[in-house]
């Protein structure tokens, strides 16, 4: 070694940039939905840096949302008619 730098290429550099980038909006992504599903209502990080008041659900607003039904989908239904031209031939919904 004779102290002198390795001279890399802009690919390189880039990829390396971008690598690091998308390493920081992954861990900010995971951070603030690890926010959003907080039942906190005062959220401080960073020393105070980042505050957030929010209003969490309350116990009713969760019943509600849980009682919430996904309708089944029934194998032998019909297709839903895609297009304008599916319409006006008739096919698609009770056909």
């Amino acid at each position: 070694m004779s102290g002198e730098l390795t001279a890399y290429s802009l690919s390189e550099l880039s990829l390396f940039v971008v690598s690091i980038l998308g390493a920081c909006g992954g861990l900010l992504g995971i951070f603030f939905k690890g926010i959003s599903k907080s039942r906190c209502s005062n959220i401080k990080c960073c020393c105070g840096c980042l505050e957030c008041m929010r209003k969490p659900p309350t116990a009713e607003e969760l019943a509600i949302m849980s009682e919430i039904e996904i309708p089944e989908i029934d194998p032998e239904a019909p297709p839903l008619p895609i297009g304008k031209k599916e319409i006006e031939r008739g096919e698609g919904v009770g056909n």
